[in-house]
């Protein structure tokens, strides 16, 4: 047999090898079990080769949109999302239930303008049209009738006493006062005033007339009143978690002091129920690890605690004490709290709780939801929880029942 016959058979077996080797490898890749994607489509053999350039008509899966900061796994179920409800789509300030109970006022950031909403959205009403730019802060008196907004003008921190009308009053406060505060009676309004390098605590008329010291003076810096009652007055310094902090309380009449609470990292905030002296509060460990939630009756000395961990800021008590509502991050850092969410380092993904004040229980009523919640509130009929997230200041309301 000469070469040339030789190298043509060898070339045709070499084909016919290569077809059917093709044609099973082709039937093998189809008997292989199929494997779901990420994005739950089926897979064949063929399907997990590399294709360059990506694979036409495969499923995209896009972003979710910023207003809802998802955590993969953790996103609340599909009922859960739909008892959520976003009532803004823009940032606000100053979220609080109107005196009628029937609607909810805040600040809209952009113009200044004093609005009000139904608890599902979709109906907002200009309430007041007074542009106020650079809003830090808003404090409504217990009864919703009155404000202290807190402003920046340039390099000046500014604070006026408004009313929640269409024509409001506006009365400034002294350039000199820091940290005001509302006593549960609606009555009076407590600040400190910076006198050099000492701080006197202060009161005035609900509308900001009448100033008086009140014989407490002290040179501790960004001390924060929480009026008790109208007569008795906590104060405490801003928390540092590798310190110990006190909170004194003040009996205006007597001028006598104590220190009712003295410890690391200590935060605080009291419920408004002018027959009340609670204080609900949180505290660190040396390293500044978050402890569990506390209510102190500093009238009693009684002092609760929940095996949860937040903030008092992320917490409210139901309008009619029978439970506590709170928002409780997934992660919360080992050392450093509270001054590192304070200060915006770190953010939350808090999922909500709701404390039965009678047994103790407490009911988880959303899972982990990817909002850093803060200015709660409930409405009378305990039906809505409503919270700005602190990452984008829009305004939610959480359907209960």
């Amino acid at each position: 047999m000469d070469t040339k016959t030789s190298r043509r058979k060898i070339f045709i077996i070499v084909i016919v090898t290569t077809v059917i080797a093709g044609v099973g490898f082709f039937f093998f890749g189809l008997l292989l079990p199929t494997a779901p994607t990420a994005d739950g489509e089926p897979t064949s053999f063929f399907g997990r080769l590399p294709i360059i350039g990506g694979r036409v008509g495969s499923k995209v899966t896009e972003a979710p949109p910023a207003t809802q900061q998802p955590v993969p796994g953790a996103t609340p179920g599909a009922a859960e999302q739909r008892r959520l409800i976003q009532i803004t789509d823009e940032p606000i300030i100053g979220p609080a239930i109107s005196e009628s109970g029937e609607k909810i006022f805040y600040y809209r950031k952009r113009d200044g303008h004093l609005v009000s909403n139904n608890f599902t959205g979709g109906q907002e009403e200009t309430i007041s049209n007074l542009t106020i730019l650079n809003i830090l802060e808003v404090l409504w008196s217990p009864d919703r009738k009155n404000a202290v907004v807190t402003y920046q003008d340039g390099e000046i921190i500014k604070r006026f006493i408004t009313e929640a009308t269409s024509t409001p009053k506006v009365t400034f406060l002294p350039q000199e006062s820091e940290n005001p505060a509302w006593s549960p009676d609606n009555n009076t309004i407590f600040w400190m005033t910076r006198q050099g390098e000492n701080r006197t605590l202060t009161s005035a008329s609900r509308n900001g007339q009448n100033p008086r010291g009140r014989g407490f003076t002290t040179p501790i810096p960004d001390l924060q009143p929480i009026a008790l009652t109208p007569d008795i007055v906590a104060l405490i310094p801003k928390t540092a978690s590798f310190y110990e902090t006190p909170l004194f309380v003040l009996n205006l009449k007597t001028l006598a002091q104590n220190t009712a609470l003295f410890t690391f990292g200590l935060t605080a905030i009291n419920d408004t129920d002018p027959k009340s002296q609670l204080v609900l509060y949180n505290s660190t460990n040396r390293l500044g690890a978050m402890q569990d939630i506390h209510a102190a009756d500093l009238q009693s000395g009684k002092d609760t605690s929940w095996p949860i961990k937040t903030l008092p800021e992320k917490c409210v008590f139901a309008k009619d004490g029978t439970a506590l509502f709170c928002a409780v991050p997934k992660e919360i850092p080992a050392r450093g709290m509270p001054e590192v969410w304070y200060k915006g380092q770190v953010s939350f993904s808090d999922a909500f709780f709701r404390i039965d004040l009678n047994t103790s229980k407490a009911e988880q009523i959303l899972s982990e939801s990817g909002y850093d919640a803060v200015y709660l509130a409930t409405s009378a009929d305990k039906k809505f929880l409503f919270f700005t997230d602190k990452k984008t200041s829009f305004l939610y309301s959480l359907l209960l029942d």
